[in-house]
């Protein structure tokens, strides 16, 4: 019985390191004085920070890095 346990709660734990932390992330831009651009402001919903943070970064090159500005996750 204990090894059953044992054995479960292992497995859980397991799970849990494997998997990456999911939710919601805010990519909001700035311009180069830091007045926050709403309009550039972009939401990703249900994505690792990993991810969110790289598309974040193309959208800050090819949307307000010409400007002047830049994006970061929130």
């Amino acid at each position: 019985m204990k090894r059953t346990i044992l054995t479960t709660l292992a497995i859980i734990a397991i799970s849990f390191a494997f998997t990456s932390c999911k939710k919601d992330w805010k990519c909001t831009c700035k311009t180069g004085t830091g007045i926050i651009i709403e309009e550039a402001s972009q939401t990703y919903t249900n994505v690792s920070k990993k991810d969110a943070k790289a598309s974040c970064d193309v959208f800050s090159t090819t949307y307000a890095a010409p400007f002047g500005g830049s994006c970061s996750i929130d």
